[in-house]
C-alpha cells in the first residue's frame, strides 16, 4: 500500500476537516493531504498498523490534530507521537474550536509545535495555514505568480504577507512554539 501524505489532518468533525482540507488546497496545492477520521486511524497510519499495515513507513511532514475528538483525544495522540522515537520529531499543530489551546501547553518534551484556535473567517484561516506551510512545507506553497485573474487577487500572498499573518498571534489565535521541525 503506497498511501503517502505530506500532511495528516486528523479531525472527526467533518465540516472543520473540510475547511482545513480546502485551506491546504488553496495555499499549498502541491502538498498531499490525507484526512483521517480519528486518533486511532492516525496512530495506525503513523505506525503502519491496522488499516495501514504494510504501508511504507514514510512519515508525514506535518500533522494537524484536533483536540476535540471523541474516540482518542488529540492530546493522547500527541503523547504517543512524542513518546515513540520514530515519530517524535514530526511537527504537530493542535487545533481547537473553542477555548484557548495554549492551556494545553506542556514543558516535558511532549508539547505540540503550534497551537491554533480556528477563526470563523475562512480567509484568516487560510492565512494561518499558510503560516504553518511556510514553516514546515515551504516547497508546497502556491507560487505567487502561478495563477491569474480573480483567484490571484484572493490567493496571492507574498512571503512578507505570510510572515506577517503567521506572526499575528493575537488576531487569529495562532502560536508557533520553540520546537523545531
Amino acid at each position: 500500500m503506497s498511501l503517502r501524505a505530506d500532511v495528516l489532518v486528523v479531525n472527526d468533525h467533518l465540516l472543520d476537516a473540510q475547511a482545513t482540507l480546502v485551506a491546504f488546497e488553496q495555499v499549498a496545492p502541491r502538498a498531499r493531504v490525507l484526512h483521517l477520521l480519528d486518533g486511532n486511524e492516525a496512530l495506525e497510519y503513523l505506525f503502519s498498523t491496522g488499516l495501514f499495515a504494510g504501508r511504507a513507513p514514510i512519515l508525514p511532514r506535518l500533522v494537524v490534530l484536533s483536540l476535540e475528538m471523541k474516540a482518542v483525544s488529540g492530546l493522547c495522540v500527541l503523547d504517543l507521537i512524542r513518546a515513540h522515537p520514530q515519530t517524535r520529531d514530526v511537527p504537530v499543530v493542535l487545533v481547537s474550536l473553542e477555548g484557548n489551546p495554549r492551556a494545553y501547553r506542556r514543558h516535558d518534551g511532549f508539547d505540540a509545535n503550534a497551537y491554533l484556535t480556528m477563526p470563523c473567517d475562512f480567509h484568516r484561516y487560510c492565512a494561518v495555514i499558510a503560516g504553518c506551510v511556510s514553516r514546515w512545507l515551504p516547497w508546497a506553497l502556491r507560487p505567487v505568480g502561478g495563477i491569474t485573474g480573480r483567484r490571484a487577487a484572493e490567493l496571492k500572498y507574498s512571503l512578507k504577507e505570510r510572515t506577517q499573518l503567521a506572526s499575528a498571534t493575537d488576531d487569529v489565535g495562532f502560536l508557533i512554539e520553540g520546537q523545531t521541525g
